[in-house]
């Protein structure tokens, strides 16, 4: 989380000087700290931003133990709009990853690309999970149906 490496403590980080950090445009990063912020990992506020002490404590764990951060993610991620959103989606089964993303995507504001994150976000956090192949996504505990030509005992 780039937040949490140009964050002080003391003030809250310029959006242009994060934007310049992470190497994306000052529109994206907006895009992702009002995420972050409904995860409750940042403030965002007028074009700055600080890292909260959840935040912190998930940027430190997730570079020395990322199975026990996307534990610490999933909550927060749970309570997230995007969870039950793709819980209803997938509740008929697992559906290609573009797809999800297409339909949480409906009706958003901002970048296109922003469905296929909250999909990655939400296989981060182990709301949802992916076949081997990572394309399809299904609800954990939820066994994907056998690809067309596969039959039991085979390998």
């Amino acid at each position: 989380m780039g937040l949490a490496e140009l964050d002080t403590g003391m003030r809250p980080v310029q959006r242009t000087a994060l934007a310049q950090h992470v190497g994306l445009g000052a529109a994206t990063v907006g895009d992702c700290m009002t995420f972050l912020a409904d995860l409750q990992l940042a403030e965002a506020g007028r074009g700055q931003y600080a890292v909260t002490e959840r935040g912190r404590e998930f940027a430190e764990t997730w570079r020395r133990d990322r199975p026990l951060a996307r534990r610490m993610l999933q909550p927060l991620m749970q309570a997230h709009w995007s969870a039950d959103a793709a819980a209803a989606h997938l509740a008929g089964g697992p559906l290609p990853q573009e797809e999800l993303a297409r339909l949480l995507r409906a009706g958003l504001p901002g970048a296109p690309m922003r469905g296929q994150y909250l999909v990655e976000w939400m296989e981060i956090a182990l709301v949802v999970e992916r076949d081997p192949d990572l394309l399809h996504v299904h609800l954990p505990g939820h066994i994907p149906a056998p690809k067309a030509g596969m039959w039991p005992g085979r390998w």
